[in-house]
């Protein structure tokens, strides 16, 4: 699925359970990140982690 969204420019970030969820939705609602910045950090970390 991060494949696909990579590949069509899907928004994402991947997760490793609630806890993680929880804490990006609670950065977006306190306004310290975007949703837009939430995904390019999903997308640059998948992606880096393809070079390594």
């Amino acid at each position: 699925l991060v494949t696909y969204c990579v590949r069509e420019h899907v928004p994402f970030f991947e997760f490793e359970d609630w806890t993680t969820i929880l804490a990006q939705v609670q950065s977006i609602v306190s306004g310290a990140k975007s949703v837009k910045q939430v995904s390019n950090e999903g997308v640059e970390a998948f992606t880096a982690a393809l070079k390594a």
